[in-house]
C-alpha cells in the first residue's frame, strides 16, 4: 500500500511522507500528492515551507542516500537500510523536530528538510 490507509483515518505514517517527499525533491522536479486509493488527504505543515528554487543537481552522501540544496535549504533523502549522517557547511534548522545542529542523522528509508538560517 502506498500513502495513507482508506480514509486517511488513524495517524499518518510521517516517516513514509516524508521519504516520499524527499525523494521527490532530491531527484526530481516534480512533486507529491499523498492520500489513499479515494483521492481523500491530509496536509502537513512540513508542506508549507518554501524552499525555493534547486541550486544544485542531487548529491551522493553514501549508498542510495542523498541530498539536493535549494535556495533556503536542503532535501536530503535516506532510501538505505540504516542510518546515514550528513553534515551541512551552516547551522541548519531540522522541520521534523525543529532543532539546529550542522550534523545530523538520518534513519534509513526517511528523509527530512533543513532550512538555512
Amino acid at each position: 500500500m502506498i500513502g495513507e490507509p482508506l480514509g486517511c483515518t488513524g495517524s499518518p505514517d510521517l516517516q513514509r511522507m516524508r521519504n516520499t517527499t524527499t525523494y521527490s525533491l532530491v531527484h526530481s522536479d516534480g512533486y507529491v500528492l499523498y492520500g489513499d486509493h479515494f483521492h481523500k488527504h491530509r496536509w502537513f505543515s512540513f508542506w508549507d515551507v518554501k524552499l525555493g528554487k534547486p541550486l544544485v543537481e542531487r548529491m551522493q552522501i553514501k549508498g542510495d542516500s542523498y541530498r539536493r540544496e535549494f535556495e533556503k535549504g536542503f532535501a536530503v533523502n535516506n532510501k538505505n537500510d540504516q542510518s546515514v549522517a550528513v553534515k551541512f557547511p551552516e547551522q541548519v534548522r531540522r522541520l521534523s523536530d525543529g532543532s539546529f545542529s550542522m550534523t545530523f542523522t538520518i534513519p534509513g528509508n526517511d528523509g527530512d528538510i533543513f532550512m538555512k538560517p
